[in-house]
């Protein structure tokens, strides 16, 4: 039992400790930049196929992907295959939303599960609608 409790705590220290997370789920600014800008304003999810979230932001942002396509480059990135990109991101904990602009400049982060009208007042915020 005592090896349980050790093994839990270790693991919430890991992750209140990881170098780059931000403090709250949700982020402003940054200057992160996609290695392969496209002139697109983007919006780029990074996951993995194993993680369950990561799996609802994919049901999320498929479809997303064909109704904004010329307008908002929407990527689902897996973290294990494109480990340069989530390295250029700063990519600490999945699922993770990151919002470029045109010019590839980190505008918003959010950590977790994003909601399909959550990203929708983004993009209306930004101009991307």
């Amino acid at each position: 039992m005592k090896r349980i409790i050790g093994i839990a705590l270790s693991a919430g220290l890991l992750l209140v400790l990881l170098p780059g997370c931000p403090g709250t789920p949700e982020s402003e600014g940054g200057t992160a930049t996609p290695s392969s800008a496209r002139g697109l304003p983007r919006l780029w999810e990074y996951g993995s196929k194993t993680c369950h979230p990561c799996q609802q932001m994919k049901k999320i942002l498929t479809p997303m992907i064909a109704e904004y396509a010329g307008r908002v480059d929407i990527r689902i990135i897996d973290i294990y295959q494109e480990r340069k990109l989530s390295d250029e991101a700063g990519i600490r904990i999945i699922p993770t939303q990151v919002f470029y602009d045109k010019e590839g400049k980190e505008l918003f982060r959010h950590v977790g599960l994003y909601p399909r009208d959550s990203i929708l007042a983004r993009f209306q915020e930004y101009g991307w609608e």
